[in-house]
This record gives structure tokens, C-alpha cells and sequence, in this order.
């Protein structure tokens, strides 16, 4: 029985990735398997495009949505569908339009968004060089680039989170007001997942709902494509995941003073620690696989798919290549938050 068993679990690890996102993107028209299938499909990377750029024509919104979100996770590693999103998106309106939208920024977009503490915004190019900047706003930390080229900020010291248009202006008489945060991220649902010092991590519906909460304050949250949220717990120093019933189905002991962490595909977990200048590699058991020195007092990070790393911190942002060499750094004082 073991033997054969084992014989199973070997012939699962050798189906072809491809084969195996086939199977996965079915999955995506069942409500109770979606959202791991739209994991799992993020992981398998490249190998899983062509499936994905099939499902975005199907006629049900609901697995182009799931599609598109997938896309949107992938950035530049589905780029070779770009083609197929404007054709697509040329002849889609409403849920669907919006949701390839929000793909197809995500796979040709090499901006890098940072903000300051000092009150901008700062786009970069992979390469560091400034694409435009935004002035005049105050405590600035988190930042989300959205599909129709304007960008949700949220302004610390309660502060309300608002949205910003492309030219750099606030946009009036929001229908909803977010409240503050030092981090929110839209989804593509139109909810809005917020994180703050001073109050529990909440996810608003577009009427201004709020439809989840967990009831610790979180300093930052991200929502993993399984439904899962990562949270990093402020008051006992502890990286939490919470599952989709909103029990922790992982913790994670972390130093103090951690505002950046990244879920990888492969499942490790990037954490930017401040007080110790490092940024750790955690395993999917939490523990740590690198530990690495960085200039500053890292806010913030990114990885590309090309092992690109970026780094926001006291003295600006810095990119590093998958050796560890630094290969730019753009000069910003209290560089906090980082999206593309």
C-alpha cells in the first residue's frame, strides 16, 4: 500500500505543468475549489498562460474573473498574452472589460510605484529612472496601481485612504469613504482590503461594508489569490495567515518593526525587517532559508520574476540582482510602501 501510494504521489509530480493547469483552469467554475485552483495556477508560472488565455473566453464571468486575477498575480510572467487581452478586452464591456483590465495592466506595466513619508509619489522604471511624481500629500505609506491608470494611497495618521487619477490629482466626492490605513488594497471584486496602526484589518465592499475583519490591528495585509489573508500583527510581533473561515492557519514569530512582506510563488514569504536591516526568506514552515543585509531601514519589497529584487527604506529604494549586487538605488527620504 505505501508502495503503491508513493508510485501516485511520483506520477502527480511528473504531469507536465501545462496538463496540469488544464485541469485546474475546470476548477475555476467551481466555487468550493477556485480559489486554491487560482493558487496553484500562480504557481505553476508560465507553464499555466496558455490554459488561462483559453478561460478568458469563456462565457462565464466568473472564471474570467478567475482567470484575470491570476494574470494580474503573474505580472510580467504572462506577458505573452498580452495580444489576446486587447482582443479580448476590445470586444468586452462591463465585469469583464474591468477585469481584463486590471490583467492586462499587470502584465505590460514595468512602473514602480514608491511613496514617501515626505508627501509623494514616486513612478520609477525597472531601470530606476523617475516616469513622473506626485507632490503635495501628507504621511504617506501604502499605494496600490489601479487598471485605469490612478492609484489608491493611504495616508497614515488617520488620514483618510483616497484615490489619486493619473495626472496626480484627488479624486472628489468619492461614493465611499475608506477611513485611514496605512495599507488598502482593491480587489477586483471592488472590495477593499485595509490594514492601520490603530485599528483591526477590515475588508469593505463597494457600498462601504464591511463584509471581513480580522479583530487584530495589522499593520499590513495582503489577499493571497486562495482567499487567504497575510497580516502582520503589530502587537505581538507575529506574521499571521488566516484562512477563509478567518481562523490562522499559520503564525510566524517575525523581529519588530516589519511594515513589507511578499508571498512567492513557490510558497517562501519575503519579510522586510527594519530594526535589523535584513530582509528574510521564510519557508512555508516559517523558517528562514536567507538572511540578508540591505541598505537602510527596509520598509518595504518586491521581487520580479527575474529575481529582481527592490527595496524601499529610510534613504530611498534600492534593486539588488538575484546575486545580492546592487544594481540602482533612487535617493528618497523615508521610501515606505512599493507596488507595480
Amino acid at each position: 500500500m505505501v508502495v503503491w501510494l508513493s508510485a501516485v504521489i511520483s506520477a502527480q509530480a511528473e504531469v507536465p505543468g501545462a496538463v496540469r493547469a488544464e485541469r485546474l483552469v475546470k476548477q475555476l467554475e467551481l466555487a468550493d475549489k477556485c480559489p486554491d485552483a487560482m493558487y496553484a495556477l500562480w504557481q505553476l508560472g508560465s507553464d499555466a498562460v496558455p490554459a488561462l488565455s483559453r478561460a478568458l473566453r469563456d462565457p462565464r464571468i466568473e472564471v474570467v474573473e478567475s482567470a484575470c486575477a491570476v494574470l494580474q498575480e503573474m505580472g510580467e510572467v504572462a506577458a505573452p498574452v498580452t495580444t489576446h487581452l486587447q482582443r479580448e478586452l476590445g470586444k468586452s464591456e462591463g465585469r469583464r472589460k474591468q477585469a481584463l483590465k486590471w490583467a492586462l495592466r499587470a502584465v505590460t506595466s514595468q512602473t514602480i510605484a514608491v511613496t514617501s513619508w515626505q508627501g509623494t509619489v514616486v513612478f520609477l522604471d525597472k531601470k530606476g529612472k523617475v516616469v513622473k511624481e506626485y507632490k503635495g500629500f501628507s504621511n504617506l505609506w501604502g499605494v496600490q496601481l489601479l487598471p485605469d491608470g490612478n492609484c489608491l494611497v493611504a495616508q497614515s495618521g488617520g488620514t483618510e485612504i483616497i484615490e489619486v487619477t493619473a495626472d496626480g490629482d484627488v479624486v472628489p466626492n468619492p461614493d465611499v469613504e475608506l477611513g485611514p490605513g496605512l495599507r488598502a488594497q482593491r480587489m477586483l471584486n471592488g472590495n477593499t482590503l485595509i490594514a492601520g496602526n490603530s485599528s483591526f484589518v477590515r475588508e469593505l465592499d463597494a457600498a462601504g461594508k464591511v463584509v471581513w475583519k480580522y479583530d487584530k490591528m495589522g499593520v499590513t495585509a495582503t489577499r493571497l489569490l486562495n482567499g487567504h489573508t497575510l497580516v502582520v500583527s503589530s502587537q505581538d510581533k507575529t506574521l499571521v495567515e488566516i484562512g477563509r473561515d478567518g481562523k490562522v492557519v499559520k503564525s510566524w514569530k517575525i523581529p519588530a518593526m516589519v511594515y513589507g512582506v511578499r508571498r512567492l510563488p513557490n510558497g517562501h514569504t519575503l519579510v522586510a525587517t527594519r530594526t535589523n536591516h535584513h530582509l528574510l526568506e521564510l519557508d512555508a514552515d516559517g523558517k528562514t532559508i536567507t538572511s540578508t543585509r540591505v541598505i537602510g531601514e527596509p520598509n518595504d519589497v518586491l521581487r520580479y520574476a527575474d529575481g529582481m529584487t527592490v527595496i524601499a527604506g529610510k534613504d530611498g529604494v534600492t534593486a539588488y540582482d538575484p546575486a545580492g549586487k546592487e544594481l540602482w538605488t533612487h535617493e528618497l527620504q523615508w521610501a515606505g510602501c512599493l507596488a507595480r
